[in-house]
């Protein structure tokens, strides 16, 4: 099993850090988290939110392919495929793929922020075979060959990307989804998924029903985290844990005007309290004990990979180094 931390550059306003030395703590953050064995480093992306979500993902994976020598760097978990054009993101991809040597992953999704889509003019019903269609294109743009393409959405005759990336072929595709057509779909276009625990039976079963077995990489995102003291934990980090699932609530509320995305909304409402008021988190954080009891349990469920968010919206990013040097101690060991 491997293990990652994802990275999303929330500075909310009432508890806004300059934003300068907010970004050099985070990437300082991050060697300091290579330095403890982490395999890898995500970066995630969401627009004109106003604690800063972070709205550039190839430019900050540059900074971080700069200041890491080993650590694999995801672009992103997840980058929203239909908001951007396929052969512009082939090209960043290729070029950090050089720069890092050979240490990129792209992980993509649908998105389902509505006003991200308008804001884009990308009309957000037609995400899926825009998406489909993009990934189609990427891979082609880092075949050999110039791309020859007649899409719904693109016409490409005769357009080569250059420079290829290191990666023969490319870095391998990652696709994220919480529900049933987009996490069945990452077993048949990508290389992984980017999948709930709850849901990795739905991804297995479309590798097993299309012949993929091989390509099984199934990352999970854990809301737990180890701490010492738990209970002390959550009275330090409570309402900034907190913060973030309250945002991706209101998120998921905006866009069930979709049938696709009413689900999702209806798996979060699991989280909340009895009268619907604030995300209530079961243990959000654990003994190193139950943490490696809660990773065993999605090990031989068929996790991969592993991930957590690596900093609380509002803190200082050095407030949860202590966290994930527990992690190393004391819970990574017994996975490798």
């Amino acid at each position: 099993m491997k293990f990652g931390l994802v990275y999303d550059f929330r500075n909310p306003v009432q508890w806004r850090r300059p934003w300068r030395d907010f970004y050099a703590e985070t990437l300082e953050h991050i060697t300091a988290v290579e330095t403890m064995g982490f395999d890898t480093v995500w970066l995630t992306e969401h627009h004109f939110v106003d604690d800063g979500y972070l709205p550039s993902i190839t430019a900050m994976a540059g900074a971080v392919a700069a200041r890491t020598r080993k650590v694999t760097i995801g672009i992103g978990s997840v980058l929203l495929l239909p908001l951007h054009h396929p052969l512009r993101v082939a090209e960043d991809a290729a070029v950090l793929d050089i720069v890092s040597g050979g240490r990129v992953r792209l992980g993509a999704a649908l998105g389902y922020v509505p006003d991200e889509f308008r804001a884009f003019g990308v009309e957000r019903r037609h995400r899926a075979s825009i998406f489909e269609e993009a990934i189609e294109v990427i891979r082609k743009a880092w075949s050999p060959s110039a791309i020859q393409h007649e899409g719904r959405h693109w016409q490409l005759p005769n357009v080569e990307v250059h420079p290829k990336p290191l990666q023969q072929g490319g870095p391998p595709i990652y696709i994220g989804g919480r529900s049933e057509k987009p996490i069945r779909r990452a077993a048949r276009i990508g290389d992984g998924a980017i999948v709930d625990a709850a849901h990795l039976d739905w991804y297995y079963d479309e590798l097993r029903r299309t012949g993929r077995e091989g390509k099984a990489a199934a990352c999970v995102y854990v809301l737990s985290a180890p701490a010492h003291d738990p209970e002390a934990a959550v009275q330090r980090y409570g309402q900034h844990f907190g913060y973030r699932m309250e945002e991706y609530a209101k998120w998921y509320g905006e866009a069930a005007d979709l049938p696709s995305d009413v689900m999702i909304l209806e798996m979060l409402r699991d989280e909340r309290g009895p009268e619907g008021e604030g995300v209530v988190i079961p243990a959000p954080f654990v003994t190193a004990d139950q943490m490696i009891t809660e990773l065993q349990s999605l090990a031989d469920k068929g996790a991969t990979e592993v991930w957590w968010f690596a900093s609380y919206p509002g803190l200082a990013p050095t407030e949860t180094l202590a966290t994930w040097q527990l992690l190393a101690d004391e819970v990574i060991p017994h996975f490798r």
